[in-house]
């Protein structure tokens, strides 16, 4: 008997029972780093405006005595993310109904009041060093409450007057001259030999 052996190929037509998938696993998407937020880190004062800025220098906030009083409020207390105190003082013979609203060392007063200096909506006055975050405040001329009176009528463009229990501060002028009954600026006063408090935008001289 003759036997034939052969070897057996693919039968035509079979194909693989099971096809090849991709293993890739995606790319994660970076995560984006957030931008650092600015922290206020000084409060200018001067006769045209209020100026804070950061520990850089940069300018976080510039505001105008012409601003709207509620809008300033809500922009300060955001760049210092500080909550302020609220205080209202009723009609007396020199003013009308005035709010005061304060962070620390900073208060703003709305309205203006008499001796507003022209345009202002509101004044601001300063008779602590610092807000209660502890960020400076400091005049335009380059002094702050508690300064001495000696270093202050050092400073360039300040004038001082002695009237013996107490000293009159002016600087930031905005007028022909200091003893000019329309002038205004930056004034303040000290006693025992260091400022107490200053306030712009201020006429120098009124009556009441």
């Amino acid at each position: 008997m003759l036997v034939m052996v052969g070897c057996a190929g693919p039968v035509p037509g079979d194909a693989p029972t099971t096809e090849a998938t991709s293993s890739r696993t995606p790319e994660a998407t970076p995560t984006p780093t957030p931008e650092p937020i600015a922290e206020a880190a000084l409060i200018t004062i001067a006769a045209t405006g209020v100026t804070v800025t950061d520990a850089e220098g940069a300018v976080m906030l510039t505001i105008a005595y012409s601003s709207d009083p509620d809008t300033v409020i809500a922009q300060v207390t955001e760049a210092l993310g500080e909550t302020p105190t609220a205080v209202t003082r009723p009609e007396a013979v020199c003013s009308a109904e005035t709010t005061m609203t304060s962070w620390g060392g900073l208060h703003l007063y709305d309205p203006a009041g008499f001796a507003g200096g022209p345009g202002a909506l509101f004044t601001v006055s300063v008779d602590g060093p610092s807000t209660v975050g502890a960020v400076p405040i400091v005049a335009s001329a380059g002094f702050t409450v508690g300064d001495a009176i000696s270093f202050v009528a050092s400073l360039t463009g300040v004038s001082t007057v002695d009237y013996g229990d107490w000293v009159t501060v002016y600087s930031d002028l905005q007028g022909p001259s200091v003893d000019a009954p329309d002038a205004w600026g930056v004034s303040g006063y000290g006693r025992g030999g260091a400022v107490e408090q200053f306030s712009a935008p201020i006429y120098l001289y009124y009556d009441c």
